[in-house]
């Protein structure tokens, strides 16, 4: 009886049938891949929009206090974060200085500047639902109560204020009411 010797391993078409498959999922990765990183930076700004809104929250209702302050003791001031269209493009933390809850540059002293990518951008602020005076938003918090002071560039005060942002393909929107409810929608 003769015996025929059974060659084991793969043939070539099994094996160009694997590479075309593994660069088939390959491909599909990488495409993916560039699509979340731009999705994850586009959240990650509206994740700072709500953060920095929480941090003067933080600061205004706890004990930090601001050199600075001319409202009384460093304690007295203060925190809020300021929205622009104008300079769209990040955020302002600051210490309110003077306590008309407002940003006054020059006068606030600026706890942290907080910059996106150029692509997003603030694209409008609302108060009450309709727009903001100078296109602009500062939203304090003061001790002892976490209730937001919403105020637009002529210090009219409001109840609700809204920020838009947008990366030209995306949209997010941060709401703040006089409560010091934050929601992002």
């Amino acid at each position: 009886m003769i015996r025929h010797k059974q060659n084991k391993g793969f043939t070539v078409i099994e094996l160009l049938v694997v590479l075309s498959i593994m660069t088939a999922i390959t491909g599909i990765v990488l495409v993916n891949y560039r699509g979340y990183g731009a999705n994850a930076v586009f959240a990650n700004a509206s994740e700072d929009l709500v953060l920095a809104l929480r941090e003067a929250q933080v600061y205004g209702v706890g004990v930090k206090g601001s050199t600075g302050c001319t409202t009384g003791s460093p304690f007295d001031c203060g925190y809020g974060v300021y929205f622009s269209t104008i300079s769209s493009n990040g955020i302002i933390i600051f210490a309110d200085n003077n306590g008309n809850s407002i940003y006054d540059a020059g006068v606030d002293n600026i706890v942290q500047k907080i910059n996106w990518q150029p692509s997003i951008n603030i694209t409008s602020v609302s108060c009450n639902g309709g727009a903001c005076g100078g296109n602009v938003m500062s939203v304090t918090f003061k001790r002892p109560n976490p209730s937001a002071i919403i105020h637009d560039s002529g210090a009219t005060s409001y109840n609700t204020g809204k920020i838009t942002i947008s990366d030209g393909t995306k949209t997010s929107f941060v709401q703040i009411t006089s409560a010091g409810q934050i929601s992002l929608q």
